[in-house]
């Protein structure tokens, strides 16, 4: 081996054999759903009962958080013919690894759920349309995509 290979190779070894075993106690916490996860208060407010469809225009993009405690999402403005409405896609580590990207003055097709988030009226996304591509953010059942990886086949 090479001298620098193993001074990273010993590096990594005492950085591994430091880490404590109750990391909870020494103030460590794992990066998680931070509140986006299936289980979460979020995620209980999607109704699949409720599920509609709006088109119209993007006017705004933002990041939003939800509630209190989680990490930013993301929030759409989208301009149909009668309203304007708050469309709640995805957290923001999610959507920053997606092919699909929005602008202000994209033409979306969005199907979700309507509910009240923190006493503001928002659409829940499960699936949003841009041209011919969409991107899939909830099943059937409200249960976001990105957390789908937990649950068995």
């Amino acid at each position: 081996m090479k001298p620098h290979v193993m001074l990273s190779l010993s590096t990594a070894v005492v950085l591994f054999s430091v880490v404590p075993t109750n990391s909870a106690a020494q103030g460590f916490r794992w990066r998680g759903a931070q509140g986006w996860g299936p289980g979460g208060a979020y995620a209980r407010l999607y109704d699949p009962a409720k599920v509609e469809r709006v088109a119209g225009e993007i006017l705004e993009i933002r990041k939003t958080t939800p509630l209190r405690g989680m990490s930013p999402g993301v929030e759409l403005v989208v301009r149909t013919t009668t309203a304007q409405v708050a469309v709640h896609l995805a957290p923001v580590w999610f959507l920053e690894n997606q092919e699909l990207s929005f602008a202000k003055g994209d033409g979306v097709e969005v199907e979700g759920s309507r509910v009240a988030v923190d006493g503001k009226q928002v659409l829940l996304a499960a699936s949003i349309r841009k041209g011919d591509q969409v991107l899939q953010l909830r099943d059937a059942m409200g249960v976001p995509r990105w957390a789908g990886w937990r649950r068995a086949p």
